[in-house]
Order: structure tokens, then sequence, then C-alpha cells
């Protein structure tokens, strides 16, 4: 082998392998409220610049460090306070990153981009997060003490930065002094967030408005809850908001912020490719307990969107009150009905007895005599002898005869 061929082989075995290590994704699922830690290691500890970043987040990063300093002027505010490397020494080369208290606004695929000293080379990290929490949700949504229903306009989980949604508490007794509240950010609804208009929360959105809201009351009950993801990115997935019922018809709707919804997407469950659609919509038929899941939809040439959570309930079905039914009497159709079928087999089973014992009869042959006894050549011999003693009636009348007679045969 020539040394420019062996030096071509080299070349390609070190891209080869730098491409596999870049293009190495992690998939990680978390509940609500958790720390989380993203893995990322370097090669070795001479680092220049790290680079954390999400792609919804525009030139704002989730973790920021080069020239030895962490840059917090650079660093997106939902991610202040909440987000830090496991090792800040950065040994052996490990610059994972821990999220603190994540959320489902937290959603999406993270870049773990490193800068190596006196080099140009780069090593890249991916990993994508979904944030869940649907047994909570399923629990609440459940309840049969909710006395308001949230509804969301217009009504999708997902929105981009800046859109204009209006939140809305439908209460059954207007007495009861409903708020709207989220555990985003506790506060009520025109306390600096928003503004009350009639009985619904008109909210311009961004990224940290993302969260779990509901109504609640001085009384102490709440609401459904919804769960509201926005993103500074330029896609996003529009799915029902509220759970839905097992057989409906669910549609999906991937739509980019500045361009006409039905550019072709590709459709995610639980990251796995579903399929592709070329006008950007998809609709599950008569969905299932198997359909719940977490969605998400991508766009070539644009990005994919947030991840959002489809909950699938069982389907109600009506059932009517007792009714208090008597026990049906001798006397009902029913009963007459029974006992004249029952009547009618036992009349014609005795019939066909009958019929069949007087065939029987009928049929049957005489029974046969013995045969005549005939007597010929009868010799003395042959002859045995009795005595007969014939005893006399005694009468008042006659005089009593011989007792014995004896007759002789020849």
């Amino acid at each position: 082998m020539s040394a420019v061929t062996a030096s071509l082989c080299s070349t390609l075995l070190f891209v080869g392998l730098f491409v596999f290590v870049s293009a190495d994704q992690e998939n990680i699922t978390a509940k609500s409220g958790q720390n989380v830690t993203l893995t990322c290691r370097a090669p070795n500890s001479n680092i220049r610049a790290i680079e954390w970043s999400r792609a919804d987040l525009g030139d704002k990063y989730v973790l920021l460090y080069r020239d030895g300093h962490f840059d917090a002027a650079n660093q997106h505010p939902s991610f202040k306070n909440r987000s830090d490397l496991q090792d800040r020494q950065m040994k052996d080369g490990d610059v994972s990153l821990i999220l603190k208290n994540v959320m489902t606004a937290d959603n999406g695929t993270y870049k773990c981009r490193v800068i190596m000293s006196g080099t140009n080379n780069e090593h890249i990290c991916n990993i994508t997060l979904s944030v869940v929490d649907p047994p909570v949700l399923i629990s609440l949504l459940s309840s049969t003490t909710n006395q308001a229903r949230l509804t969301v306009s217009p009504s999708s989980s997902q929105f981009f930065k800046e859109d204009f949604v209006s939140l809305s508490c439908e209460e059954d007794d207007s007495s009861a002094g409903w708020t709207l509240r989220t555990n985003n950010k506790i506060t009520q609804c025109g306390d600096g967030w928003g503004r009350w208009s009639g009985s619904s929360c008109d909210i311009t959105v961004y990224p940290w408005d993302s969260g779990v809201y509901w109504c609640e009351s001085r009384e102490g009950p709440i609401s459904n809850m919804v769960n509201l993801t926005v993103t500074g990115g330029s896609v996003i997935l529009q799915s029902p908001v509220l759970p839905v019922m097992e057989g409906d018809d669910v549609t999906l709707l991937c739509k980019t912020k500045t361009t006409p919804s039905n550019l072709p997407a590709a459709f995610y469950k639980d990251g796995s490719l579903i399929r592709k659609q070329p006008t950007g919509h998809m609709t599950i038929q008569h969905v299932s307990r198997s359909d719940e899941g977490l969605y998400k939809c991508d766009i070539s040439g644009h990005g994919e969107s947030p991840s959002s959570w489809i909950t699938v309930t069982d389907k109600h079905t009506t059932t009517p009150p007792p009714t208090s039914t008597p026990p049906p009497t001798s006397n009902s159709p029913l009963v007459l009905s029974v006992l004249s079928c029952v009547g009618s087999v036992c009349v014609v089973a005795l019939l066909v007895l009958l019929v069949l014992l007087v065939r029987r009869c009928v049929h049957r042959k005489p029974e046969e005599s013995d045969p005549p006894v005939i007597y010929s050549a009868v010799r003395t011999e042959d002859i045995s002898y009795g005595q007969i003693t014939i005893r006399p009636k005694r009468t008042r009348d006659f005089k009593p005869e011989p007792d014995v007679i004896y007759s002789s045969l020849k």
C-alpha cells in the first residue's frame, strides 16, 4: 500500500470517527420538577469554549462559557439560576449540563458545542429532552369536583413568541371568585401579567410563559389544567390542548411562523418517526390509549417544533338509571306462553308414547302352545302306579261308601 493511500485511509477514518461522535444523539425523558443532567464529554480538558444551545432560543444560550468565564449576558432569561455545569473544573473533559426544576417549556433538542484550545477541532453532542408529567394531569382532569373549566383560544397547546392568547374560566358559580394561576409564575392575571377582559385573561405570550395553567377559587377547588408551550423557534405543532376521548379523530398541524402552513412535514411520537405528510397535517383516526404520548413535528429547512403530550381518556358510556321492575306474575303473557309451550311438549310426548305401546301390542306374535303329546307303543314298564284316595263328603242322608277303590290296568 502506498504512502498516499495509507494517508488517505487514515484521514477518512478520522473524519468518520469525528462524524460518528458528532451525530451521536441521546433521548432523555424526565418529569416536571426534576433536576436533569445532559451528558457531554470532550476528548480532554483543554477547552476554550462551551456552548449549550437550543434552536428555538435564537441568539441566546442555555449556558455559555468562553475564555475562562461564564457569559451570563448572553444566557436566555428562562435558564438563569437553573443551569450549570456538572463539574466547573471540567475534569477529563466533562462538560455535562445540569438543568434544575425542569418543566414542559424545556422540551427540545439541546446542542453542546465544545471548542478545544490550540486547535480548530470541535466536539458536538445532541440530546433531546422530553419533560412530561401525565399522571398528575390525568388525575386532576378526571376530578369530579371541578366547578370551572379553563378554555384556551386559539385552541392549541403550542404558540409562537408574541402570539396573542386568551384564557377563560367558564364557571358554574360566578360567586366563587375564580382566578387564573400558573405554576411557572405564581401570580394572578392583571398583576403585572396579562389583563382581564370580562372573564378572560388576554396574554401576549413569551417562552417564559410556558407552563401549566388552571382556574382557582377562594373555596379551594380548581379547574382542569392545561399545558401551554411558547417557543421562540420557527415551527410549532398545533395539537389538542385538552385530553381527547377514545374513538375520536385527532388532527395535528405542523406550521411555521412566516410561511404557509401547508409545507411537507414529518411527525414523531416519543422520538420515533410516524410518517411524513406532504401538506403539513396528520390525522389520527379513532384514537386509543396506545396513541397517548409525546408528539413533535419537523419541517425541512425550518426546524422542529417543541414536544407536546397528548392525553387520551376512556370513552364515557351513558348508563340508564336503574328502574324498579316487579317480577312477572303468573298472569303475565310471558309466563302463560312458557306454560303453554311446556304443556304442548308434554302432550305430544305422551301421544308418541301411547302410539308406540299400541303398535307393540298389535304386532306382538301369539304365544305358541305346547306340542301335543302322542303316546305310542306304551309298555307296562313305562307305566307307574299311583294310589288315589277319595274322601266322600260328610252328609247326613247317605251312608259312607267304601274308602278305597282299586283299579288295574292291563
